[in-house]
């Protein structure tokens, strides 16, 4: 199992507020004592989407470098890149569409990678997800794992497929 570092697992409740939990979960990953999540709602209250509530993807880069973050944003991953990014202990914002959500589709929900379990043969079996709509049990760092297969199923979505925000420490680039 890789976990590079535990990031502050936050539970947002009721709220519409995954985008905010997310970057602070991600942040305090690489800074270790990261904004709170009324810290980042902050950050990404001009990102907001009149009538949903809901945090556009362009703001979680635009705010993570107003916290002096580097970041990193594609589309298409894979998730041969989010182990690199994991590896090199980087977490990686995640845009998702919950399985539980399919009849809703404009449900979709932010997740952070955190780390992964390999099999016997060092193929991927297990993705660990810090995600703010499922409360977290105990000390560890990660409270949601999926498969490699419902994990693709969830990250490939109507909006943007596949779409991840690396985090890392340092100056954000343009």
């Amino acid at each position: 199992m890789t976990v590079p570092q535990l990031p502050l697992l936050t539970w947002q409740g009721a709220a519409n507020d995954c985008g905010p939990h997310a970057l602070a979960m991600a942040s305090s990953c690489v800074l270790r004592v990261g904004p709170s999540p009324e810290r980042c709602a902050e950050l990404l209250a001009l990102f907001r989407v009149p009538g949903l509530g809901a945090t556009a993807p362009i703001g979680i880069p635009v705010a993570a470098a107003k916290l002096g973050l580097r970041v990193r944003v594609g589309l298409l991953g894979l998730t041969s890149d989010l182990r690199a990014s994991v590896d090199a202990g980087r977490p990686v914002v995640v845009l998702v569409h919950p399985s539980e959500h399919r009849r809703r589709w404009w449900a979709l929900h932010y997740r952070v990678v955190v780390g992964y379990e390999t099999d016997e043969f060092e193929r991927l079996s297990r993705l660990l997800l810090a995600c703010s709509a499922t409360p977290h049990v105990g000390e560890r760092g990660w409270n949601v794992a999926q498969t490699p297969t419902s994990f693709q199923a969830e990250w490939h979505n109507w909006m943007l497929p596949r779409w991840y925000a690396e985090i890392s420490n340092g100056q954000a680039s343009a």
